[in-house]
């Protein structure tokens, strides 16, 4: 994992996969929601998801798969415990514009670094 810091926000970073994996409270201080409650309220959990479960890199146990979104769905994997959420590749991003409407700095970080683009379909801005 490579770590990466943007205003106070460590993103950690696996170069294999181009997966990410924020710790509790980073995704709050990305999209600038006060506390852990109003991202939570924001999802919704995936009963029998055939995506294979991935183990929380904090306690090693297998995380809980949740959606922020009913009609594109975007199933990601957010530990029992709270120590954090696990994005695959480019699912940061969705999530992100999913969740807050404006324009955002931290999306197009993402997309610089990771070299991902949302289309205009999926609620980017090309």
């Amino acid at each position: 994992m490579i770590i990466l810091e943007l205003k106070k926000t460590e993103v950690d970073y696996c170069s294999d996969c181009g997966g990410i994996w924020l710790d509790k409270g980073e995704l709050e201080l990305m999209t600038g929601f006060a506390d852990n409650d109003s991202i939570k309220s924001l999802l919704i959990q995936v009963a029998g998801s055939s995506e294979k479960k991935k183990r929380c890199p904090v306690c090693t146990k297998r995380m809980s798969k949740f959606t922020s979104d009913k009609l594109n769905p975007i199933i990601i994997d957010v530990c029992n415990q709270m120590h954090g959420i696990w994005f695959d590749f480019g699912e940061l991003q969705k999530v992100i514009s999913n969740i807050t409407d404006e324009s955002n700095e931290m999306i197009e970080f993402l997309n610089d670094v990771f070299k991902f683009k949302l289309s205009k379909k999926e609620g980017g801005k090309k």
